[in-house]
């Protein structure tokens, strides 16, 4: 048969899946990134979610973190930092941590908060959700949509024609 996924599927499609599972079977999450501001709405929008803790992700002190983390103990870990930074940080720190999953989120960690706008389903569908936050945002997503993209799939091809 085919692999994959019949239909397209991100990690904010994901999101209130795994807050509903974490309802249901009295998961304690650690939301770590993005603003004090952000992180409080989290609680607001999820009041029955058991939040281990939160940390705020543009002024910290790694090892604060992870006694904060580890103190609490969480099931499930959220990073939302930027990408690569949270990718650095799992694989640095991973081993001096107390959870049961991670899941890196980046800029995600606001669908949880409920301050993400997402795009409409025929845009989703379409591959496009994208063009929803550009406009939404024009001046800090420029680099990251104009360039970054372009550079990303540059990168991609390069190093699949290296691997070969």
């Amino acid at each position: 048969g085919e692999k994959g996924l019949k239909e397209r599927f991100t990690g904010s499609d994901l999101y209130p899946i795994l807050t509903a599972r974490a309802l249901e079977n009295n998961w304690s999450c650690f939301f770590f990134g993005h603003s004090r501001k952000i992180l409080d709405f989290i609680s607001v929008r999820h009041p029955r979610l058991k939040i281990a803790g939160v940390h705020e992700g543009y002024n910290f002190k790694t090892n604060e973190v992870i006694d904060k983390i580890n103190k609490v103990n969480p099931d499930i870990l959220i990073i939302g930092l930027s990408c690569p930074i949270q990718e650095q940080w799992i694989s640095e720190n991973k081993d001096k941590i107390k959870f049961k999953v991670a899941l890196l989120v980046g800029d995600g960690i606001k669908i949880f908060a409920g301050k993400k706008i997402r795009g409409p389903v025929i845009l989703r569908n379409m591959g496009l959700e994208w063009v929803t936050r550009y406009f939404t945002n024009p001046v800090q997503n420029f680099r990251k949509y104009v360039f970054g993209v372009p550079l990303f799939i540059l990168r991609t091809l390069n190093a699949k024609i290296k691997s070969k």
